[in-house]
C-alpha cells in the first residue's frame, strides 16, 4: 500500500510541476478596452493635443491583417504588423502611449488576439477598435490604399 501512495504521491508532484512550471501569463477578455471609432480617434488626437506634439501623435494604430488586407485598405498612418511577426517586432511600438489595433470588422478574433499579445508583452493602454475596419469606414473616416 505504501507503494501506491508513493507513486501517487510522485503522480502528484509530477503534474503539479508541469503546471506551475509550464504556467504563462494569460490575457482575458476582461483585460480588453473596446474603443467606437470616433473615441479612439479623439483618444489618439487627445494624447497629442496633451503632450504638444503638434500634430504628431503619441499613438498608433496597428493593423494586423494579412499584406493583402493591409494593401487593400487601411487606418491612415496604421502600422501594418501582423500578429505572427509581433513577437520579433513589437519594440516598435515602444515609442507610443497609446495602441489602438483594428480587425476587419466587429469583434475580430484577429484584433482580439493581438491586442491581448501586445498587452502581454508589457503593453499598457491598449485598446480594440470595435467594428474594426467596416465600423471605420461606417463612421465617415477615411481608408489609405
Amino acid at each position: 500500500m505504501s507503494i501506491t501512495l508513493s507513486r501517487a504521491a510522485l503522480f502528484g508532484i509530477l503534474i503539479a510541476a508541469l503546471i506551475g512550471g509550464c504556467a504563462t501569463r494569460t490575457t482575458s477578455d476582461k483585460s480588453l478596452a473596446f474603443v467606437d471609432p470616433m473615441e479612439a480617434s479623439s483618444l489618439l488626437q487627445v494624447r497629442a493635443k496633451l503632450l504638444g506634439l503638434g500634430g504628431t501623435t503619441s499613438g498608433v494604430w496597428v493593423d494586423p491583417r494579412s499584406t493583402d488586407a493591409y494593401l487593400a485598405g487601411h487606418i491612415p498612418g496604421a502600422l501594418h504588423l501582423p500578429l505572427e511577426r509581433l513577437r520579433a517586432r513589437h519594440e516598435e511600438l515602444r515609442g507610443y502611449d497609446v495602441i489602438v489595433v483594428y480587425g476587419d470588422t466587429y469583434n475580430s478574433a484577429l484584433a482580439i488576439a493581438m491586442s491581448k499579445a501586445v498587452i502581454e508583452l508589457g503593453y499598457r493602454q491598449v485598446h480594440t477598435l470595435r467594428g474594426g475596419l467596416v465600423a471605420w469606414k461606417d463612421a465617415g473616416f477615411d481608408v489609405a490604399k
